[in-house]
């Protein structure tokens, strides 16, 4: 086994399978996986302490898991920061639950979130309202 971080190759290994099928399993994918090669894997990858790469997960270009707060003007959130964390505790414990990753970016224009966007391969978008001064949010995500 490679030194760091444990890879879904050095899990299959562990186990005797092949790599494919401890994808499976770690993906829900389990129709075709006998209930003790699936209870095999689970304890080594919890006795590993295997954790998905989310650089491998975007890479797949499937489903990155992350939805993106963005707001923009900084300023505006600190002034109203108690009630803020509180919209965003509720926001995490809700993608929590459903198996979601929350990240906060806060962007000066639509472009820039639009770009944020893109790059990020996300699942979806919580976005407060907001504008460059010279359009609307709502022009720039119609046009692109």
């Amino acid at each position: 086994m490679a030194e760091g971080k444990i890879r879904i190759k050095d899990i299959a290994k562990i186990a005797g399978v092949s790599a494919t099928t401890v994808s499976n399993v770690i993906h829900g994918r389990t129709e075709k996986v006998s209930r003790k090669t699936r209870k095999r894997i689970e304890e080594i990858l919890d006795e590993q302490e295997y954790a998905p790469s989310m650089g491998a997960r975007i890479l797949s270009g499937k489903s990155s898991g992350m939805i993106a707060v963005v707001v923009g003007k900084r300023q505006e959130w600190e002034q109203e920061s108690e009630k803020l964390e509180e919209i965003l505790r509720e926001i995490e414990k809700s993608l929590d639950e459903r198996e979601y990753y929350m990240l906060l970016h806060f962007v000066k224009t639509a472009e820039e979130f639009v770009r944020y966007a893109a790059v990020w391969k996300l699942d979806g978008v919580i976005c407060r309202s907001f504008c460059d001064g010279n359009q609307s949010s709502d022009n720039v995500l119609h046009r692109n």
